[in-house]
């Protein structure tokens, strides 16, 4: 399984969803859980009715759910800034 950006969408390759896809600091993640979380939060993104074109920030630091926001935004093309947690509070506040 692979995250296919052309498509905007998870495909099937062929190798097992017990892979792991995403080895953050907190937790690893296979494929058919990553699909499964990026689909969830793809869901609740979508119900915020969130205005095209305005960026939701993405706040963290390796964890394995800030891929996870990546995508999901991605798929439901909600433009967001990732945001690191090792920033300046300064640049973080210019950043908002």
């Amino acid at each position: 399984m692979r995250y296919d950006f052309n498509q905007n969408t998870f495909t099937d390759t062929g190798h097992l969803p017990e892979k792991i896809a995403v080895a953050g600091s907190d937790i690893d993640y296979t494929w058919g859980e990553l699909k499964k979380h990026v689909e969830d939060l793809a869901s609740i993104l979508s119900g915020l009715n969130i205005p095209t074109g305005e960026p939701v920030i993405i706040y963290g630091h390796k964890e394995a759910l800030f891929p996870i926001a990546m995508l999901a935004c991605y798929l439901e093309e909600v433009t967001y800034t990732p945001v690191d947690r090792i920033y300046p509070e300064e640049r973080v506040r210019r950043i908002l």
